[in-house]
């Protein structure tokens, strides 16, 4: 669906956007305007199927947009925000129409709900408007396509029995009213990465197996494909046969259609609550909803089964940070590897724990991770800088033990870049401690240092030159400069005999040296210190 947005405070937009969880509520398209004028332009390419508007705006406000709107487009949800709550308002929004209207300062959760009622809306009328065309032109549409559709209604959240025993009939499908309803909901993970010819293959092979499983354990039942990613199988028994829809039963069927899952890719079958008549069917297909997060701490291909009692939630200490830090600023890699294992391995134990909490923590210590790698002049991530980054690629994880592997990955990089930096620290104070040594020997130069450290010259002069920022013959022509300084100030030396005492046999290359390093011959430089 596509939702318009027109505020003419961007922050505001842009804020909704960022909070509203619109993936979820089947909003997939989402576009903005500033003001009313620019809400109808864009309107007319766009074609909303829901409008967020404010109601004041700068040349055209939103209800005049609306209006304006209405009559191009009749079938359109509108809500409206205001901070205001004057009666002309209020009579315009009775008069459009209006889903809803939500009073600023926005509370996110009334916004959703607002934008849910209008999406269920759009929804219904859309199922309704798919049961006329197919009465209209029942000789062409097979049962199979009903009985889908059926599914589909079946699944709404807000379920309208008059409109489900209206699909059932023109289904063929006898739904026993008072009977026992369970719903099987299945998470195909790999179809997706089917190519559009697999997809429609793949579909009449899940369906047909899913008939045959009928048949095999005696079971009624319909099913429907959402979104090519989400099987949704509704069964259903008389209140004579409730033993047809027993635990071990459904695992059982669960089970039989598991492997032919297998050939597809990875998946995840969850069990809904039992529940009787025909109206509750939705809270067996909200239960096996939630229990499908539980997969999250349980891993790819593995059946749920829907259960009374739950576990408590993890209680998120605010140490954990601090530790996770503390470890790596102690350079204790095993120790920080073993936590995060430890943390993973706790959190396994408390499936009700929301999975956006989980994510919003392991998110947090990458955070605090990439600030460490900044601090160590590198950046763990190429990415890092740009606007949620990190917080993207966690969305995208379905299991706990992916974010533990690439938090695991990404500290193992952290933590050979910190070891390579250690040893080459190492390699520049033993460069340094040997010039220091041996300045006052002419013989000193790089092939002479690469002989005594054992690395390669041209190695030497790259790792110094990226730590000290300094090249190798640089830092010895300072260093002796330096040491030519101190003797100097002493005027028992003249200025050849310092020139040997530094490792400069030739006078006149000491000089030239000297005048190029501090800006003044060593002679000038003495008189300036003498007097």
């Amino acid at each position: 669906m596509r939702l318009l947005i027109v505020d003419d405070e961007e922050i505001t937009r842009e804020g909704i956007t960022q909070a509203v969880p619109f993936i979820n509520l089947g909003i997939d398209q989402i576009n903005q305007a500033d003001d009313g004028i620019n809400g109808l332009i864009i309107a007319e390419s766009f074609r909303p199927d829901i409008i967020l508007t404010d109601v004041r705006m700068p040349r055209m406000d939103g209800i005049e947009m609306s209006f304006r709107l209405r009559e191009l487009y009749p079938n359109c949800k509108l809500i409206f925000m205001s901070g205001y709550s004057d009666k002309e308002y209020l009579k315009s929004a009775i008069q459009l129409k209006a889903i809803d209207y939500v009073d600023k300062p926005i509370k996110i959760n009334e916004l959703t709900s607002a934008i849910n009622s209008a999406v269920a809306t759009l929804k219904e009328a859309k199922l309704k408007e798919n049961i006329i065309n197919a009465a209209e032109t029942s000789m062409r549409v097979s049962l199979p396509l009903l009985k889908s559709e059926l599914a589909l209604i079946m699944s709404n959240k807000d379920i309208n029995i008059a409109l489900v025993n209206e699909q059932a009939k023109a289904a063929g499908v006898n739904l026993p009213q008072n009977g026992f309803f369970n719903t099987i909901v299945v998470k195909l993970l790999s179809m997706k990465k089917q190519t559009p010819e697999n997809l429609s293959v793949v579909k009449t092979s899940i369906f047909h197996f899913l008939e045959n499983g009928y048949e095999k354990y005696k079971i009624n039942g319909i099913s429907t494909l959402k979104n090519d990613d989400f099987l949704i199988i509704h069964l259903f028994a008389s209140s004579f046969e409730k033993q047809l829809l027993s635990e071990d039963k459904l695992f059982t069927f669960s089970s039989y259609f598991s492997h032919m899952l297998e050939s597809l890719g990875h998946y995840i079958i969850s069990i809904g609550k039992l529940v009787q008549g025909v109206e509750n069917i939705n809270i067996s297909h909200e239960t096996a909803l939630c229990e499908i997060d539980k997969s999250f701490f349980r891993g790819y291909d593995s059946i749920l089964l829907y259960s009374q009692t739950s576990t408590s939630q993890y209680t998120f200490e605010e140490t954990i940070i601090e530790n996770f830090t503390k470890l790596i600023n102690e350079q204790k890699w095993n120790e920080t590897i073993f936590y995060i294992k430890s943390l993973t391995r706790d959190l396994k134990c408390y499936e009700s724990t929301p999975v956006g909490n989980i994510k919003n923590l392991y998110y947090s210590l990458l955070v605090e991770l990439s600030k460490l790698s900044r601090q160590k002049g590198f950046s763990l991530f190429e990415n890092s800088m740009s606007q949620n980054y990190l917080w993207d690629v966690f969305l995208k994880f379905d299991l706990l033990s992916q974010m533990e592997e690439y938090i695991i990955g990404n500290l193992n990089i952290f933590f050979k870049y910190c070891s390579e930096k250690n040893k080459n620290s190492n390699l520049v104070n033993k460069v340094c401690k040997h010039v220091e040594d041996h300045y006052k020997d002419g013989s000193l130069s790089i092939n002479n240092i690469s002989e005594h450290t054992h690395f390669a010259p041209t190695y030497i002069c790259s790792i110094f030159k990226k730590n000290t920022g300094k090249t190798l013959n640089q830092y010895i022509t300072e260093y002796r400069v330096e040491r030519s300084k101190e003797l100097l100030e002493d005027s028992e030396f003249n200025i050849s005999d310092i020139a040997i005492m530094v490792g400069c046999c030739d006078s006149g290359y000491f000089t030239k040296m000297f005048k190029k390093t501090v800006g003044i011959t060593p002679s000038k430089y003495r008189e300036y210190y003498i007097l």
